[in-house]
């Protein structure tokens, strides 16, 4: 699982790179996970972090970590909480970078 997660961590960083001209760092990744996260928590109408993870029987301490990036989170984690919001990882990715759908748009409208 390190490897997938590293893995994820390289690939999500790399687009950065190919809009920004710079790779993300995994600190500023595991902070826009932890965003997400937060948003979909509070979307299901949790105000605490501490009344989700104990509706949801998480560790409050691991999840708290999780939201504010200092969890290196795993596969297993993330789709366990994927799964809790019944939401997809390719909806849960998309999210975190929405260019990538516009640039591919424009990519095929230029090649028509």
């Amino acid at each position: 699982m390190f490897i997938i997660c590293n893995f994820t961590l390289f690939f999500f960083g790399l687009f950065d790179f190919i809009r920004y001209g710079r790779m993300k760092s995994e600190k500023e990744i595991l902070r826009e996970i932890g965003l997400r996260f937060e948003l979909l928590r509070k979307e299901k109408g949790f105000t605490s972090y501490e009344h989700f993870a104990n509706e949801y029987n998480l560790s409050r301490m691991h999840y708290w970590k999780i939201e504010k990036g200092k969890a290196n989170i795993t596969i297993k984690t993330l789709t366990h909480l994927l799964n809790i919001h019944h939401c997809t990882i390719e909806d849960f990715f998309k999210i975190l970078i929405p260019d990538i759908n516009e640039s591919e748009k424009e990519n095929k409208s230029n090649t028509n």
